[in-house]
């Protein structure tokens, strides 16, 4: 009778260790779930990050002679070289921008950005257009093209809970 108690507890310890190591493992694997995801939610904050520096800087590095002129506090003294290496400058910047690649980091959001930074293109390939043939068009549906782009970009990053940002401050200045 004694052996079948002891026996009885025995089992009911290896039960009860079983069944807290099973336990135990099963909340380990939802905070490594848990974990994962926070991880992976930072990598796509990480991501997005790099892609906006990058989209940034790539405008920065081909509009240095757009922002000359149309950031001229004296437009009537810019000449015509001025104009076209205005538009030249917009013309690479479009280039430049076209390819630009999305990382894979950020498939999720792949398709929308792709339409950003085509709106931002569009914008910097029109004013290519009115600066290389002398057009007395304004910028303006060039700027709303820009701004539409530079808008669908910090949806982006306030979707992901970072700090709105202003493209246009970064790049034209």
């Amino acid at each position: 009778m004694k052996h079948k108690f002891l026996l009885s507890i025995m089992m009911a310890f290896t039960l009860i260790l079983v069944v807290g190591c099973s336990s135990s493992s099963e909340e380990s694997s939802d905070e490594k779930s848990s974990n994962d995801s926070a991880q992976s939610t930072e990598d796509v904050k990480s991501e997005m990050l790099d892609f906006y520096l990058s989209l940034a800087n790539t405008i920065n590095a081909n509009d240095g002679a757009l922002n000359t002129y149309e950031l001229s506090e004296e437009p009537d003294k810019l000449t015509d070289e001025d104009r076209d290496a205005a538009s030249e400058s917009a013309k690479a910047t479009g280039e430049a921008l076209g390819a630009l690649e999305v990382p894979e980091g950020l498939s999720d959001y792949k398709n929308n950005l792709n339409v950003a930074i085509e709106a931002i293109q569009t914008s910097y390939s029109k004013k290519a257009e009115i600066l290389a043939d002398n057009s007395s068009e304004t910028m303006d549906e060039a700027n709303e093209s820009f701004n539409l782009g530079s808008k669908m970009i910090n949806d982006f990053l306030v979707e992901l809970d970072l700090s709105e940002v202003n493209l246009n401050a970064e790049v034209n200045s």
